[in-house]
């Protein structure tokens, strides 16, 4: 059963992100895995807004894991280097698009919550708790906000990742914003 929903999951998602809320209907997400659109009401009985946000949620889960590997065991700037080539070469989506038009399509604004705090918790937490260390060990600037520095880094590297993929410019444009979060020697 779980395996079936992880399977599910993946292929909504793929989905959702590929085309958006809007365009993506519960019978094209059940033809992709070959069962009736009915049977996908198992898995989310609220139909399609319970399952973009499930399988939205396991996608972020799975992200944030993935941050977390590239970060483990490394200092900074090594850390974040690790998580920008890991959004390198996972690209999330076109997050902006989800904010901007497949949240609003959703029409749920408790949902919408639960999913701006899930992305949040995946994609920018990692990032601002990698600068919040390396501010605690006097690795960069004392007024070097963390949260900032983590949504900086963020948009840079899922910009350059996104309007060219497979390149290094998400590392060569994260090394150029570093060199002005630097602690001075």
């Amino acid at each position: 059963m779980e395996d079936a929903w992880q399977r599910v999951a993946a292929k909504a998602a793929a989905m959702f992100l590929e085309r958006g809320y809007a365009a993506t209907s519960l019978r094209a997400i059940a033809g992709e895995l070959g069962i009736r659109a009915a049977s996908l009401y198992h898995y989310c009985p609220g139909g399609k807004p319970e399952l973009y946000e499930r399988s939205l949620t396991v996608l972020l889960e799975r992200y944030r894991d993935g941050l977390e590997a590239a970060r483990a065991g490394a200092e900074f700037p090594a850390d974040v280097e690790g998580m920008v080539r890991y959004v390198a070469e996972h690209p999330l989506v076109d997050m902006q698009r989800i904010f901007q038009v497949d949240l609003p399509a959703l029409g749920d604004e408790v949902a919408t919550g639960r999913l701006l705090d899930r992305v949040h918790a995946a994609v920018h937490a990692p990032f601002a708790a990698a600068f919040s260390a390396a501010k605690a060990a006097g690795r960069v600037r004392d007024d070097v906000e963390p949260g900032v520095a983590a949504a900086a880094v963020v948009a840079l590297a899922s910009g350059l990742a996104a309007l060219h993929p497979g390149a290094a410019l998400p590392l060569a444009g994260l090394r150029l914003l570093l060199d002005g979060a630097r602690a001075s020697a």
